[in-house]
């Protein structure tokens, strides 16, 4: 969008890396808790905010799929 009309965007995105109630209580039943690498790739950052920030500018996802341009344009 900035070349289209000479913007300078940035973006400064500021998440948690929270799990879901239930999610965190099955893993801390299992003996599995906040700050463990197991339990954090349940995390909201980790599980989805990261990965559709990577798609994104990367233009494609993992599995080598090309992101719609209409995701990025959602909401103009």
């Amino acid at each position: 969008m900035n070349a289209e009309d000479g913007g300078s965007r940035r973006c400064i995105l500021v998440t948690n890396n929270e799990v879901a109630e239930k999610q965190a209580k099955q893993l801390n039943a299992g003996g599995v808790f906040p700050g463990d690498a197991e339990f954090e790739k349940y995390g909201i950052c980790e599980s989805v905010t990261w990965p559709r920030c990577k798609y994104v500018t990367q233009g494609f996802r993992d599995d080598g799929t090309p992101c719609q341009a209409s995701t990025w344009t959602a909401g103009r």
